[in-house]
Formats: C-alpha cells, sequence, structure tokens
C-alpha cells in the first residue's frame, strides 16, 4: 500500500465489500474482499491512506467535516461483513439482532458539519458501539500500530487468540457467567431493596385480612337479608296487626269464608237446571276451600312474627359492622370478599420473600462458583500461550542476531 499498512481479519469473519462515497478526494469507490489476499497499490497521492480512514469510520473512528468531499453534503461509508457466531451473539447482546442468513452492513455517515450519524443494518450506532462491536474484528498495522500492544486489552486478545479455540470458548464462557453473575447479584439487591415496602405494605395486608376473616361473611348476599329481617323485626306489631285483620277478613261471621260458603248453597240449589250452574257451584266450593287454606297460612305468618328487640338490636349491629367493611374494602361484599383473597396473597408473596431472596443468593452463589471455575480454566490457557508466544517471539530474536533480547508476557 505504499506504506507498510495491512488489514487483517479476526478468524472465521470475513470482510466483503467496502463502499466509499464522497471521502476526501474519493467521489464513489468499492472494494471488494474476495477468498485470500486483497492487495491495494498506487503511486502516492492516489488515495490508498483515504480507503484506510474510511474503513476507519466504519470501524468507529473519529469523524470530523474534513472527511467530506469538497461540495458534497455528506460522506458515506458502507462495510459489508460475513459475521461468525461470535459477532452474532455480541450484536445480539447489544440488540442489533440478525437473522440467520444476514450479513453486518455497517454504515456510517459524516455530515457536511461534523457530525456523523453509524448504522448497524439498518439501526442507529454510536461511535463507540461500532469501536467495540465492530473495530475489534480489524487490525490496521503500520508504522505507528505497535503502539497498541501497550493496551493490555489488546495484548490480552492477542494472547487469547493465540492461545486457540479453547481459550476462546473459555474467554466467552467467562463473559457469559460474568453477566449473569451480574443479573443474579441485581435480583438479589432488588428482592432485598424491596424487601421494606413489601413489609410495610404485607402488615396493613395482614391486619386487613385478620379484620375481614373476623367478620366471617357468609356471602356476597348477606346484607341484604339482613336488611329484610331487620325491616321485618322494627315493624313486627304492625305486621302482627294487619295479619290479623286479614285473618278476620277471611274467618269472622260475614267474613269471606262464610260468604264463599253460602255462594255454594245457593249455586248448589240450581244444579238441577243444568250443568252450568253445579260448575258454578263448584268453583264456589273450591274458593272457599282456597280461602280456609289461605286463613291457616296467613294465621300460622301471624303467629311466626317475633317481637324480640335483642334480636333487631343484634341484626342492627351486623348490618353496621358490614358496612364498614364494605365503606373500607370496595362497598359491596363481593368486593370486599375479592379484596380479602388479594390480602390473603399478598401477605402468602411476603411469606415466601426468605425463600425467593435465599434461592436468588443461591443462584448467585452457583453462577460466581462457575465463574471461578471457568476463568480458571481461562487463565491456565492464557499462561500456557504466554509461555509459547514469549518462547516463539524468542527463536525470532535469536534468528535476528538479538540472542539476548527476551519477551515477557505478564498476566
Amino acid at each position: 500500500m505504499g506504506r507498510a499498512d495491512q488489514v487483517a481479519l479476526s478468524a472465521r469473519t470475513a470482510l466483503l465489500r467496502l463502499t466509499i462515497e464522497d471521502v476526501g478526494l474519493i467521489a464513489r469507490a468499492e472494494v471488494a474482499f474476495d477468498d485470500g489476499l486483497t492487495v491495494v497499490t498506487g503511486e502516492t497521492g492516489s488515495g490508498k491512506t483515504m480507503l484506510l480512514g474510511a474503513l476507519g469510520l466504519a470501524l468507529g473512528a473519529r469523524a470530523d467535516a474534513d472527511t467530506v468531499r469538497t461540495g458534497a453534503e455528506r460522506a458515506r461509508v458502507v462495510l459489508e461483513i460475513a459475521p461468525d457466531a461470535p459477532l452474532r451473539a455480541r450484536l445480539a447482546e447489544a440488540e442489533f439482532a440478525l437473522a440467520d442468513d444476514d450479513d453486518v452492513i455497517v454504515q456510517r455517515d459524516v455530515l457536511a458539519a461534523g457530525r456523523s450519524q453509524g448504522r448497524i443494518n439498518g439501526i442507529p450506532a454510536s461511535a463507540s458501539q461500532l469501536r467495540e462491536l465492530i473495530g475489534t474484528l480489524v487490525d490496521v498495522v503500520s508504522q505507528h500500530e505497535a503502539q497498541r500492544l501497550l493496551a493490555p486489552a489488546y495484548a490480552l486478545d492477542l494472547v487469547d487468540r493465540f492461545a486457540g479455540p479453547d481459550a476462546l470458548a473459555a474467554r466467552e464462557a467467562v463473559r457469559e457467567l460474568h453477566d449473569a453473575l451480574r443479573v443474579a447479584r441485581e435480583r438479589v439487591a432488588a428482592l432485598e431493596d424491596d424487601d421494606g415496602r413489601k413489609l410495610a405494605r404485607a402488615e396493613f395486608a395482614r391486619f386487613a385480612l385478620g379484620e375481614i376473616d373476623a367478620a366471617a361473611v357468609e356471602d356476597d348476599a348477606e346484607d341484604e337479608r339482613l336488611r329484610e329481617r331487620r325491616d321485618q323485626l322494627a315493624n313486627a306489631e304492625r305486621i302482627q296487626t294487619t295479619l290479623a285483620t286479614a285473618t278476620a277478613a277471611l274467618e269472622d261471621d260475614a267474613g269471606a269464608v262464610d260468604a264463599l260458603g253460602a255462594a255454594e248453597t245457593a249455586l248448589s240449589a240450581l244444579a238441577r237446571f243444568g250443568e252450568r250452574y253445579a260448575d258454578l257451584a263448584g268453583a264456589a266450593a273450591a274458593l272457599q276451600s282456597d280461602a280456609n287454606e289461605l286463613a291457616a297460612r296467613i294465621a300460622r305468618e301471624r303467629d311466626a312474627v317475633e317481637l324480640d328487640p335483642a334480636e333487631l338490636d343484634a341484626v342492627g349491629e351486623r348490618l353496621d359492622a358490614l358496612d364498614a367493611l364494605k365503606k373500607k374494602y370496595g362497598g359491596s361484599l363481593a368486593a370486599v370478599r375479592a379484596q380479602r383473597d388479594a390480602f390473603a396473597a399478598e401477605v402468602a408473596d411476603v411469606d415466601e420473600r426468605d425463600e425467593r431472596i435465599a434461592a436468588a443468593r443461591a443462584e448467585a452463589a452457583r453462577l460466581a462458583t462457575d465463574l471461578r471455575a471457568h476463568a480458571e480454566a481461562l487463565g491456565k490457557h492464557r499462561r500456557a500461550a504466554a509461555d509459547a508466544i514469549a518462547a516463539a517471539v524468542g527463536d525470532e530474536l535469536a534468528a535476528l542476531a538479538m540472542p539476548a533480547a527476551r519477551l515477557r508476557v505478564a498476566l
């Protein structure tokens, strides 16, 4: 490329195409990355550095207004990538989920005013997200890029990649367990933090539950039956008097029973003159029988009427208690009974809180144990790789006539 620049891509991920519009002196250019080595050549000033700069924009590099071609409204860079499984997982975790057959399309626009806009498969992405998710895929190696070795995260990634697939798998497991442990600890903290509020609410629910249960509401219509009974007791004398009047109207001399009997006798005398008169006599007899039965029923109701001031007081007190419950817990006995079930569920939920907290703590402890085990495995891979890197570099240094030079990888 005219200088010691080279683009290297992480294993199993492939760059497909880089499209550039209005970047620097480039109106439009497209670079397709086929299998194998792609070399871009040209004289000094032909735009090789601009091409690398455009690639850097897609990787999240800093952008400014000087990037935009003179006279253009904006510069645009589009990078197409065939993703591997780890990249798909990282993108999904950052809420840039892909379909199984989707490539990654990274677009970065730089406006003439200097502001930039990034997107990953059409979803807005900040420059920092591009650096974190896409920037790690490509290494741009130039005369100053060796300084990146001073960054611990970069050096550690080199060690992991040198260690091979098992180390990378262990690193991914550590990352997943670390995230899961963080979530588990947040759940424990949330349960413990919510404990005080739930306890306060549960105390009220427990009190209300006891109050409702102590009232022992029979059913949704108990208050209606009690109001009817209260009206009967409060008007017992009037009811008795009225029933007695009705009985007398039926049974006294010249009452309805005697009148119907007289009618039946008179009509029976006409029965010899025709069947229809006999039918009328039979109807009068039936009415007299019904009147006798009605009089007996009224008499029984009259005798059943109770003048009981004590029961009247008791019914009134019960209604007052039920009305107080309705006023506090919903306006009707049906609402009171429904609220009672809600209070019972709330009390049960809080009573089980210790079990939930214990389960959450146990899950966090299990994840912490698993994390330590996987971290130890990753550490072994890294230590072995560090020794191998030091030995391999030592051999290269010796071949370069620097037998006393040593590389040490400190973890």
